[in-house]
């Protein structure tokens, strides 16, 4: 689309659905918020199954953040021109199903005296509220369209965020894939590691006695209850 104007929010449709407010209502239980943009849609089934994954199932006691992440069937697969021109240059690691909605949860939970229940519990949580969340979206609603195999800047809320996207093409150990990093300044560069880049022997180290059993059973596609002590420790397992 060169040389016209982006219609409002394609640009953000091509990295992000929506970011989805989802609080505790002591008559409801977990409820939909606030959703950004407004025009998202969603069905009525996928509101529920963001609202029932948002929250962790068990957080007596915890009164630090967390984050996980979780994925829930679409009610359908469309996707977009650049999405699609994406996935086919993807590297295997990082690729993903248009099936799916994929959910990156910021959770919190901290004593209130002021709420009846006796805790605030939020997720996603912003301490400057949303307006923060709003200038977010516009920020991201400016990124270039997302592409495999080459370095892109992304703007967000004042900080710069340098990635590259795996493809298929890419080689192990590949040096080329790094030389962009040393035109970083290090003072001033966080290096944060991918979601895909997970510590699957800090995951399963309690369990590596029974490692073979599990791997037959994954084999053969038989149904696995996953239970942890850390919503981050269950969703990097059933990664």
């Amino acid at each position: 689309m060169a040389g016209k104007d982006w219609p409002p929010w394609e640009r953000f449709n091509e990295w992000v659905h929506s970011i989805c407010v989802v609080t505790f209502d002591l008559e409801l239980g977990q409820a939909l918020e606030v959703i950004y943009p407004g025009d998202a849609v969603l069905s009525t089934q996928e509101k529920t199954n963001i609202c029932y994954l948002a929250f962790p199932d068990s957080n007596s006691g915890t009164m630090k953040d967390a984050d996980f992440h979780f994925r829930i069937r679409r009610g359908t697969t469309e996707i977009t021109s650049a999405q699609a021109t994406l996935l086919e240059r993807l590297s295997p690691s990082v690729s993903f199903d248009p099936r799916y909605l994929y959910g990156f949860v910021h959770f919190r939970q901290q004593k209130d005296s002021s709420v009846r229940r006796g805790y605030y519990q939020k997720s996603l949580f912003f301490e400057n509220g949303e307006p923060a969340i709003e200038a977010a979206c516009h920020d991201i609603d400016q990124w270039p369209s997302p592409t495999a195999g080459e370095p892109l800047s992304l703007p967000l809320l004042g900080f710069l965020l340098r990635i590259r996207i795996p493809c298929q093409s890419d080689l192990p150990m590949d040096c080329r894939l790094v030389q962009g990093l040393k035109d970083i300044s290090t003072a001033n560069t966080v290096l944060l590691t991918s979601v895909h880049e997970i510590d699957i022997y800090n995951a399963l180290h309690t369990v590596v006695n029974h490692l073979q059993l599990l791997w037959e059973l994954v084999l053969i596609g038989e149904p696995l209850l996953v239970m942890a002590n850390t919503p981050q420790r269950c969703s990097s397992i059933v990664q």
